[in-house]
Formats: structure tokens, sequence, C-alpha cells
């Protein structure tokens, strides 16, 4: 599939994407494809973001416990207690 688009950069990008060329003997369209190749590896890469949707019984039941939240088991603290002692407290 063949498309065509307009591109108009600014004239000092447009300047600096002619001079990678010119200095990587690279054609500025090859720079351009495998810059636009790169950013949409990158964007494939973000994660990917789902929503939970609760009833109003469960939006009830995290709330309280974020609000009210259990204490920590012996163990727990003894564990937080040592990676502080050996990396430093958040």
């Amino acid at each position: 599939m063949e498309s065509t688009f307009s591109w108009k950069p600014e004239p000092a990008l447009l300047q600096k994407l002619i001079n990678l060329a010119e200095s990587t003997g690279q054609a500025p369209e090859e720079i351009v494809t495998e810059a636009v190749k790169l950013y949409l590896d990158k964007q494939s890469e973000k994660p990917v973001i789902e929503k939970i949707v609760l009833s109003e019984r469960d939006w009830d039941i995290m709330v309280s416990a974020l609000e009210n939240p259990p204490e920590a088991p012996e163990a727990l603290k003894v564990a937080i207690k040592e990676h502080q002692d050996k990396y430093g407290k958040w």
C-alpha cells in the first residue's frame, strides 16, 4: 500500500535532518523511516491500561481497606525493618 502525505517541518528541523543525512550518507527518507519505526516500536512497549469496574459493594470494601488497612503481620514488619536497615528508609 502506497500513501503520501505532506510534511512541512520547521526549517531548523529540516536542516538538522539534511545535515544528518549528509554526514551519514543516508537519504533523509531513510532516516525518517527509521525514526518512525523506532517510535512505533517504543509505543507498542507501553503497558496496556485495563479498566476495572467495581460494584458499589466492592468499591466500599476497597475504600475501607485503603482507609483502614489491617495491621501488618510481624513477619512483614521484620522484613521491612531489615530492608530499611540494609537499603535505607524510603
